[in-house]
């Protein structure tokens, strides 16, 4: 009886797939040689993203690389682990909060060897997929299957899937690829501590857990491997770990005490104390993951700067819905939405939001039917793997695995918890696209083993034994045609990240119906230079989303009318109070528009919202400066500095100011100290220039201005040093450097006019007066280019056409006095003084401040003997220019005048 009552150990630590039921012979494949396996799909996973080397840096590359300081050597390295992942601090409002200084860390190595070149960058993600791929299968091996050939199909299926461009082929997915690195190693080390003792399992769970926290260390969501350890920790090697009971019998005393003295006792209590001693470690190992969680848990609260991060309507519409039901519906809408785009990679895009997918906010709407068919599926698969006497225990732990990797990986981005700042994003995907590959492997074995049970059940039939070996055959051609789809779908997918216009322009072809897409093709047409088509997609972008605050922000800045271009800015304000950009470019308009008072105000306040604004700080100053206050407008300069002392635009803007306010060794010194940040700082050069020459140092100024046409040929700077050549009577020097201005920009009003005076200045009038008519008929709503044609026509004493091209202005400038002054100043020549008086008369009535036709009127009443009147202008004008030597002359005559006729 006692022999009857032993019991067999079982090991508390075993392996999965200790049967044959994952052999794939049953799918005609062999196990297959490791170098094979791992050959191909290290081959594969490299091959697939071959053609996105030489692509350029895009999208969200933009700001987390090229904008980002901190990759770059000259910033702290601390300033990594205490700013986010764009470079911002993490105590800001204006942060995005996402704590990543691992992957900066790899982007700051990048930037060391070869600054900001794409290739790269681009290398190291390929690179670092391929790791991935090779450690996924080799997990799948050792941990999940337990065959070489069927971790090669699951290993095959992660490398080539689609879903995983953005994250490769996007630079910034980088954060996902490695974190999915850190995220298999730390859970092969945990696996590790399972099947060790001693110092040996200490020291893997102590890697587990330092290789999770690094995991989350490079993107939140590598947190989840502790989740994932403790499900395999519970559900799959400790599934069957229980108290066990001492027996106990139905009959008499003296068998019970049999019992008690037999050996079979002395076998269960040695089992019991092994299932003791391995609940012990269980317990230990499950505080251990707790512990290390909540400090994480902790430390990325507190990282958090007592702020969350913070997001608008146009994120994540569904997250801002007032109705419970449609939130509910819509995020497990999304689920669903996300678990098709790893079935059914068909249809991709690089951003989900603004209307891509539109909120579920009823019971009838037939999305919900996809959302049923998930909810049934899902808990199909979970009743097979967690609750099901009918599945293989091996069946079950797989299972049990795969929707572990699948499903809590994906919990932080599912709403569900808290609100994200995205609808959708592909790259998310990556790690738990590693659970749905081993259930895509699963579901294949499962239908090859349901095959092969017919096949057995015919096999005297041949007619069945044929078709079940036919069916076979098929099964795995599907297997590899679908590999082969991936692989097709991958490169061709690529093509689309090679740089802004493919990215933004796929886009809009994949979802004309998503604002974000319309807005972000309109900001690369901005940035390319193509106005009208950015206005117009920034109009589509607001059709349909009309709240949208950026691309009112970005339309107005592209909008001539002041008018138009200041409503925009005011409906972004109005959207978002905390928009600082919209504060900015409402400031500068209106600064433009010379309300100096109101402009104060709107710059002030994007800088409250934003004290690190810097080119708000320098516009404030600018303005300040304008209205005179320059102490206050000193501060801010100051402020600017400290801001950014390296920074070679501020140093130059405070050098402007202090020439403005006559501080030219100040500001000479300023400049110096931009272009020593900066040599090639073109702009510096020619405001040094600029200052020098006021300084009359007209040789150091030749040289600044050389220097910046050295660096780069500007027709603007050329036609500042024709100036200065000009004013030094260097006409030969001023016309060749006019020439060349020109020739790089032929449409320039301000140079072709400069040309033509020179021209006529040298006595070649008829070629002057031929560029100045170019000039009238290119800009004739230019005043100034009527009044260069008619002094050219007075200098060769064609007065009759200089008075036919001022009437001709006059047609088009009613209300100019200047225009009148020069009519009076041409038929005074012709002697007409009845004329010149109308035309002089009529430009006082205008401008009353107009000096020298106050004088001119003056002389023509002394003329005419009418004294009275003379004396009236004579004394308008000295109030005018109390200095003016003429005026003085023409007032003591007048007195003379007088005095001689009272005598």
């Amino acid at each position: 009886m006692a022999a009857n009552l032993k019991l067999q150990d079982e090991r508390a630590a075993r392996p999965l797939n200790n049967d044959k039921s994952y052999d794939l012979s049953i799918m005609h494949l062999p196990n297959l040689p490791k170098s094979l396996v791992y050959g191909v799909i290290a081959f594969t996973s490299v091959a697939c993203y071959l053609n996105s080397l030489d692509y350029d840096l895009v999208h969200d590359d933009i700001f987390a690389i090229k904008e980002n300081m901190d990759i770059r050597s000259e910033a702290p390295l601390a300033n990594i682990f205490s700013n986010d992942f764009w470079g911002k601090p993490m105590w800001s409002n204006t942060s995005h909060k996402s704590y990543r200084p691992l992957c900066v860390l790899t982007f700051r190595m990048n930037f060391a060897i070869h600054g900001l070149k794409p290739f790269g960058y681009h290398a190291v993600n390929v690179v670092l997929h391929g790791l991935v791929c090779l450690l996924y299968t080799y997990m799948c091996n050792v941990v999940a299957f337990k065959s070489s050939a069927l971790a090669f199909i699951a290993g095959i299926l992660f490398a080539t899937h689609p879903v995983h461009t953005e994250a490769v082929t996007g630079v910034v997915g980088r954060a996902d690829v490695m974190a999915c690195l850190l995220f298999l190693l730390a859970f092969l080390a945990f696996v590790r501590s399972e099947q060790s003792k001693g110092c040996s399992q200490i020291m893997c769970t102590i890697t587990c857990v330092v290789l999770g926290a690094m995991a989350m260390l490079v993107k939140e969501h590598g947190i989840t491997v502790f989740g994932v350890c403790f499900v395999y920790d519970c559900m799959v090697v400790n599934k069957n770990l229980t108290w066990s009971k001492l027996p106990y019998c139905n009959n008499s005393p003296s068998f019970s005490l049999t019992l008690l003295t037999s050996r079979a006792i002395r076998e269960r209590a040695v089992s019991v104390g092994k299932e003791a001693t391995t609940l012990k470690h269980v317990l230990i190992r499950i505080i251990v993951l707790s512990v290390a969680v909540f400090c994480l848990m902790a430390f990325r609260v507190w990282m958090l700067g007592g702020n969350l991060p913070y997001f608008t309507v146009q994120d994540n519409p569904a997250s801002f819905s007032d109705s419970l039901s449609t939130r509910i519906m819509t995020y497990f809408y999304l689920i669903a939405f996300n678990s098709w785009l790893l079935l059914s990679p068909s249809v991709l895009s690089y951003d989900w939001q603004m209307g891509s997918i539109p909120l579920v906010e009823s019971l009838i709407d037939s999305r919900n039917l996809a959302t049923l068919v998930f909810v049934m599926v899902a808990a199909l698969l979970f009743y097979s793997a967690v609750l099901s006497n009918k599945t293989p225990s091996r069946d079950q732990d797989v299972l049990v695995l795969s929707l572990a990797m699948l499903g809590i990986p994906f919990l932080p981005a599912s709403n569900l918890f808290f609100r994200v700042g995205f609808v959708v994003a592909e790259r998310i995907l990556y790690i738990p696209s590693m659970g749905f590959c081993m259930l895509v492997v699963c579901g294949f074995n499962k239908l090859a083993s349901v095959l092969v049970a017919n096949g057995k059940v015919a096999m005297k039939d041949r007619c069945t034994e044929v078709r079940m070996n036919l069916l076979h055959k098929v099964l795995l051609s599907g297997v590899f045609v679908l590999i082969g789809l991936f692989c097709w779908k991958t490169v061709v997918r690529n093509r689309v990240w090679s740089n802004r216009e493919a990215l933004f322009r796929s886009g809009i072809e994949t979802l004309p119906h998503n604002a974000k897409a319309h807005y972000n093709f309109a900001n690369f047409l901005k940035d390319a230079g193509r106005a009208k088509e950015a206005i117009y997609h920034y109009e589509t972008a607001l059709r349909l989303a009309p709240n949208h605050v950026s691309a009112h922000n970005n339309l107005g800045t592209l909008l001539e009318n002041d008018q138009e271009a200041m409503q925009h800015f005011s409906e972004a304000i109005k959207n978002d109070p905390y928009h600082a950009n919209s504060y900015f470019n409402l400031g500068t308009r209106l600064t433009s528009l010379k309300r100096l008072s109101e402009a104060e105000t709107v710059l002030k306040e994007a800088i409250r919202l934003n004290p690190r604004y810097l080119d708000a700080v320098l516009n404030v100053a600018g303005v300040l400066s304008d209205q005179e206050k320059f102490d206050e407008a000193e501060e801010f300069y100051k402020k600017a500095l400290t801001l950014e002392p390296r920074n070679g635009d501020a140093h130059n803007n405070y050098a402007v100011f202090l020439g403005k306010i006559g501080r030219t060794k100040r500001a000479l010194e300023n400049y110096n100290k931009a272009l020593q940040l900066n040599p090639n700082h073109t702009v510096t050069l020619v405001n040094m220039a600029r200052q020098l020459r006021a300084d009359g140092k007209i040789q150091d100024a030749e040289i600044a201005y050389k220097r910046a046409l050295s660096i780069r040929r500007d027709p603007s700077t050329l036609q500042l040093l024709g100036v200065l050549y000009y004013h030094n009577q260097q006409l030969k020097e001023a016309e060749l450097a006019w020439k060349e201005s020109l020739e790089l920009e032929p449409t320039n009003t301000e140079t072709r006019s400069n040309y033509a005076i020179l021209l006529g200045q040298t006595n070649r009038l008829h070629q002057a007066v031929g560029v100045m008519k170019g000039l009238v008929l290119d800009d004739p709503q230019n005043p100034g280019n009527y009044k260069t044609l008619a002094g050219m026509y007075a200098q060769n004493r064609q007065w009759n056409e200089a008075l036919q091209v001022i009437a001709s202005a006059l047609r088009r400038h009613v209300n100019n006095a200047e225009l009148y002054y020069f009519q009076g100043n041409f038929y005074k020549d012709l002697n007409k003084m009845q004329e010149a008086k109308k035309s002089y008369t009529k430009a006082v009535q205008l401008d009353p401040q107009l000096f020298s036709a106050h004088l001119n009127l003056g002389v023509i009443f002394h003329l005419e003997g009418n004294r009275a009147e003379a004396r009236l202008h004579y004394e308008i004008a000295a109030k005018l220019d109390p200095g003016n030597t003429i005026l003085k002359e023409n007032l003591a005559k007048l007195q003379r005048l007088e005095r001689k006729n009272k005598q």
